[in-house]
This record gives C-alpha cells, structure tokens and sequence, in this order.
C-alpha cells in the first residue's frame, strides 16, 4: 500500500524484482525460490551449476512475445524465443573465455585488457583480423560508475572527511582508465552518470581530479584531526584474480605517492557483499548499474535510511541536509524543481567524498555475425529472446 507519492513505482514495476512468479512456487520452496524460479517468461531455468553453468529453455507455455495475449495463435517463425537454449559458463579468469571465443566455442565474449590490441585499433575499432574472422563490436556507455567506497562507520577514514578527499585527489583516474581499462571508459565527475537529465559535464566535485599537492595539503589537515599520522588502511577487494591484484596494487601505489600505506585484501565474491553488507570493510571498491532512467536509482545509495545492515547505503553515508533533500524528491514528479534538488543532492556527495569516484565505463561486447539481433541497451532485461542464431553460418564457419 503506498502512503505516499511513488513516482519511481512505474518504473520498478518494469524492473526484474516485480517480475510475476508462480504463488504455489514461492509458498513450496520458500527462502530457496532463488534457486527454483518458476515465473511467466520467454524461458526456464533447465540447470544451475553454482559456479560452473546455468542453462536456459524455451518456456514451451510462453505465450509467444511480451504484448501477445495468452492463447493467441501466432506462425511458429513469430513465436519469441528464437533461440531456444542459452547457456552461460562461469570462469574466474578472463583469458580462458577469450581463448573459447576466438575458437569459436562461445558466440559472444567481452575483451581482456591483455587482449585488447588484438581485438582493437588505436581508433577504438574493430581491427581487420577481427573482422576477417567475422567478428562484429558492439560499444557505448552505461548508466553505470565504479568507486572505491569509505566505510563511514570506521573510525579512521569514516570520521575524517580531509582523509577522504586527500584519498580521491591521489587518485589517477586517467591514467587507471588507460591503463587498466584499455581506454575503455571516462573519469567520474559526481555520482550520476552521463545519460540522466542532471548530469552535467562542467559539474565536476572538486575533489575528482588528480592533485597530488592537494592531496597531501589534505592529509596534513586529516593528520590533524587524527592527532597523529594516518595508520596503513585496507582495501577489501571482491575477488583474487590477476585483474583484481592489479587494481588494488594500482590503488596501493596511488595512496603511497602522498605517504599513505594501503594493505589489500582479497576474497571471494561472496564473503565480499558479507563484510561490505555489515560494514566490516574499511574501503572497497564497488559498482553501481541503473535499474532504471531515473537519478533516484544512484542517490538511494546515500540516503540515511538505506544505511544500516544489509542496507543499499553500503558506505553507512549520514548527512541530514542530504535526507531533507532527498525526502522532497522522491514525492516529486520529474521536472525542472525536482532536478535542482538533485543537483544539490549530487553536490553535498561530492563534498563529503563517501565514494572515491572511479570511473564511468564504456562497454565493449563481440559477437560472430550468426548471432543477430543484438543491441547494446542501458536497460536490456528480457532481449535474449530476442536473439536469432544462424546455426548454418555457424557450422560453415566451424568447417573452414
């Protein structure tokens, strides 16, 4: 029952966590209907190896698309899926996925970035052996942003806001995005990204560029509020791989240029949203997605109410200015009002640094040309069953 204007119901309402499930399903199987989704879609889940594959089917009861009423007849060419088994692999690295993909094993794969010259010219296009290959690239940017995270809860770098911006201006976004990123994405600003009516590119926080005096002006304020030299900080990283040493050993030698030591620590994904969800971990780095084209979906996450256990507000962000403002936007409908209390929001966000700003990355995806019909788009939930496979082009493909 809402009490209150909800502007961003009709939104939630297209979004994945209101997708229709079966009643008796979620009565049966109660807190394991993850595991056994029976829902109303174009498939089913047919297997699901934790950590090794998940498979979907075609739902031999879809009623064929999404505006199509139950029962309609429709020609078996028009009936959605096309494609009526999909298989996702799970790997932990990233060179075996490019490996299978340039034999042909998997139709469609991102790049490493220790492949990335292979897979792309200094012009940021598809290079010609790629092309020979029959290989097509799909690229743009996402309502997304990738940060470094500040437990506000910790006594050190919570309650010490120089400490923080000192953190944010060592930080090299443009060399991190260069370097570990193949170039694949562009510095954040502030925590909307590019895309939404409010995001403004001449709006930069001041602290989201690389100023190595100012940042040591800035520890020098944060030592004195500590009453003593900062001491070694951590940096909780969700996985161990190759990639997630470099970034974290990057993020290390950032630090040490103004005289702060920085201890990584590494674990798996799961004990990761563990600490990061109880507020264990000191530092973090993190990523947020839009769910949908509305600013709210990012400054939820700094909303005082969303902190706590469990909570959104993973960085435990308290600023009551910030609630005030945010209390008045949500019952707002969109509009020029309602922007400017999101600017302001955006603002005080930037002053306070819970997050050291990253990135706003750029996607890349490859596909062979028999998988057709793919678009990159910002809110891509259900277009699998979109997808056309020309099993013939493939098989040709296969026998040269």
């Amino acid at each position: 029952m809402l009490t209150m204007p909800y502007p961003q119901l009709r939104y939630n309402l297209a979004h994945t966590p209101t997708a229709v499930v079966c009643r008796q399903a979620v009565q049966h199987w109660g807190d394991k209907i993850r595991q056994h989704p029976i829902g109303s879609g174009a498939y089913f889940l047919a297997e699901h190896l934790k950590e090794q594959r998940l498979v979907l089917q075609a739902n031999p009861i879809y009623r064929g698309g999404p505006e199509v009423e139950s029962g309609t007849a429709l020609p078996p060419d028009q009936r959605l899926p096309h494609i009526k088994r999909v298989q996702y692999d799970y790997f932990d690295e990233s060179v075996p996925v490019w490996l299978l993909f340039r034999q042909g094993m998997l139709d469609i794969a991102g790049i490493p970035k220790e492949s990335f010259s292979q897979a792309i010219t200094t012009t940021g296009d598809l290079t010609p052996a790629m092309q020979k290959d029959g290989i097509e690239l799909i690229k743009g940017p996402g309502p997304e942003l990738f940060y470094y995270g500040c437990n506000m809860s910790d006594p050190v770098v919570g309650k010490n806001k120089p400490l923080r911006q000192a953190l944010s201006l060592a930080f090299d976004r443009d060399t991190y995005i260069k370097i570990y990123l193949n170039g694949r994405g562009n510095p954040a600003t502030g925590p909307i990204p590019p895309g939404f009516p409010t995001y403004d590119p001449a709006d930069v926080s001041p602290y989201a560029r690389f100023d190595l005096a100012a940042a040591r002006a800035k520890l020098a304020e944060a030592e004195k509020i500590a009453g003593s030299p900062i001491p070694e900080l951590t940096l909780l990283m969700p996985a161990s791989d190759t990639g997630a040493r470099q970034v974290a050993e990057f993020f290390a030698s950032q630090m040490a240029q103004i005289g702060l030591k920085v201890k990584p620590e590494y674990c798996t994904w799961a004990r990761f949203q563990e600490k990061v969800d109880s507020k264990q971990a000191q530092i973090y780095t993190l990523g947020w997605v839009a769910d949908y084209p509305d600013e709210q979906t990012f400054l939820q996450l700094f909303y005082g109410k969303n902190a706590g256990p469990n909570g959104i507000n993973s960085s435990d962000y308290q600023n009551p200015e910030y609630d005030t403002l945010y209390e008045q936007a949500m019952v707002m409908e969109p509009g020029p009002a309602r922007d400017q209390l999101y600017k302001r929001m955006a603002r005080l966000v930037n002053e306070d640094c819970p997050w050291i700003l990253s990135d706003f990355p750029v996607g890349f995806s490859l596909h062979y040309r028999w998988l057709k019909n793919i678009k990159l788009m910002d809110y891509g939930h259900g277009l699998r069953m979109y997808l056309e496979l020309d099993s013939a082009m493939r098989a040709r493909w296969h026998a040269h």
